[in-house]
């Protein structure tokens, strides 16, 4: 009886190790998903790099869209051109503009109104590499959840079970 139930009990045992242990094809499969997060991964390091690159020429030329239609406002008032920063404000736009703000200063009863339309929905825009950085951004963001997903997905690994035995 005692032998029954120890053959009973190895069999059990090793038939559920059998059970655990992957198939070539399984292994094969996790291998080529490891590649492929490799590669992801690498690549997602590359659009990363590129996004922050394409950012920080788009952040150089940065403007305020308020300060665009400031400039016109400007022209349509030239009496305000005997003032030295008129033809400063008068100048193309970037981060460190204040056509509108200026526009404000030379008579805030009667312009008022037009810088807060002017404000109201106010935007940065860049000239140079803003889309770029965008679509670049959105790239990234999507390499990293394929890799991600690889990872995640991916079939289980060989199991190793060795007492006293540290495996990195």
């Amino acid at each position: 009886m005692r032998q029954i139930v120890l053959v009973l009990v190895a069999t059990l045992l090793t038939g559920q190790a059998l059970l655990a242990e992957p198939s070539a094809e399984t292994l094969q499969t996790r291998r080529e998903f490891l590649n492929l997060h490799q590669i992801m991964g690498l690549t997602t390091l590359s659009l990363w790099l590129a996004t922050n690159l394409a950012g920080d020429k788009a952040k150089d030329s940065l403007y305020r869209e308020s300060d665009e239609k400031a400039r016109f406002l400007l022209l349509a008032h030239p009496e305000y051109s005997s003032d030295p920063l008129y033809y400063a404000a008068l100048q193309e736009p970037g981060p460190r503009s204040f056509t509108a703000e200026y526009f404000l200063s030379k008579d805030p009863t009667n312009n008022l109104l037009p810088y807060l339309a002017l404000k109201q929905n106010d935007e940065w825009e860049a000239r140079r590499s803003g889309s770029l950085h965008r679509n670049l951004a959105y790239a990234t963001f999507l390499s990293y959840a394929i890799t991600a997903s690889l990872a995640y997905f991916a079939p289980e690994g060989v199991e190793y079970k060795r007492e006293g035995v540290d495996s990195i």
